[in-house]
């Protein structure tokens, strides 16, 4: 769970041990809408984690590896976040875990749940490490605790929200980078990342743990799981997590409604009688709409475009002011 800094790493001041713990958005299916009904279906066969997830993964492995600091993965939700623990058990994570609730939750209630999993993590690498601390020999080091340093993706399970990292750093109460491009591990318990600003800019900064950062998709690519450990699968290795309230869905009472399309400007009828305006909307006693091509430069086609739309209705018609 914890590696060791050396003072030398920390600039002068005793670091600590480095806890490196990777969230997990629940798995991510096929997604389609239908376009009369406006219902979604979700198909959740060929569910597996996004992009910035397993970019995510193979980010806090190196993290791991460099700072010998076993890595912790954890997802809140059900079952669809029990098969993103299963794969991230495979690649080498040496603990995964479930906080249980909805797949669907809301980001504030799933980070809340997250930061006391967490938690409860370091509270037992403390106890664990109780010796260590209270040492009186040559060997022995002040109490400072065990920072944690934890790695998530840019996306949600809706591959639309960012929240969690950003909730899950203020309950921590650590640093937040988000949105990264690029992470280099440096010292034990710090590394260097590039940030993505507006207009292209970049923004270069130096992490060190307590933290939590976010990346985008392209940072890394994920290592392919052993066969080994692919017949090795076993679920019952995940732990499980009851949060005290629970997780409650996203909040919203959605429900679905047949599509209809936007509305738009169309000019009044004319005509003296209701049978003219009758004609006139229908159409009937206008000219029929036939195919025609126009050879023109530009800016005159452009105008017969607009003017063509004009008479259809799509705009002011052809002549008024």
């Amino acid at each position: 769970m914890s590696g060791e800094a050396t003072r030398e790493e920390s600039g002068g001041e005793a670091a600590g041990r480095v806890a490196v713990a990777v969230v997990l958005a629940p798995a991510v299916g096929r997604v389609t809408v239908e376009p009369l009904t406006g219902a979604v279906d979700v198909d959740e066969r060929g569910a597996t984690m996004s992009a910035a997830d397993a970019a995510a993964l193979e980010v806090a492995l190196r993290l791991g590896e460099t700072w010998d600091a076993p890595v912790t993965a954890l997802s809140a939700g059900g079952a669809l976040a029990e098969s993103v623990l299963r794969d991230a058990l495979m690649v080498g994570v040496a603990r995964a875990i479930r906080v249980d609730g909805a797949d669907d939750a809301a980001p504030a209630p799933v980070a809340a749940a997250l930061a006391g999993a967490i938690d409860g993590l370091l509270d037992a690498d403390a106890d664990a490490n109780a010796d260590a601390r209270t040492g009186t020999g040559p060997d022995a080091r002040p109490d400072v605790g065990t920072r944690v340093f934890v790695v998530a993706g840019v996306h949600g399970s809706d591959l639309a929200t960012a929240a969690v990292p950003a909730y899950l750093a203020h309950h921590l109460g650590a640093a937040q980078a988000l949105g990264l491009i690029a992470v280099e591990p440096a010292g034990t318990g710090s590394c260097e990342v590039v940030r993505r600003l507006d207009r292209g800019a970049r923004e270069r900064l130096a992490v060190r743990a307590p933290a939590v950062i976010s990346v985008e998709g392209s940072v890394a690519t994920l290592r392919r799981a052993g066969l080994r450990a692919v017949l090795a699968d076993d679920p019952s290795a995940i732990e499980l997590v009851l949060p005290p309230l629970g997780l409650p869905g996203p909040g919203l009472d959605l429900v679905p409604r047949p599509w209809r399309p936007p509305t738009r400007v169309v000019a009044g009828p004319e005509g003296t009688t209701a049978l003219e305006r009758i004609r006139d909307l229908t159409g009937v006693a206008g000219p029929a709409r036939v195919a025609r091509t126009i050879e023109a430069d530009p800016a005159e086609a452009a105008d017969a475009i607009l003017s063509q739309l004009g008479e259809w209705g799509y705009g002011p018609r052809a002549g008024s002011e």
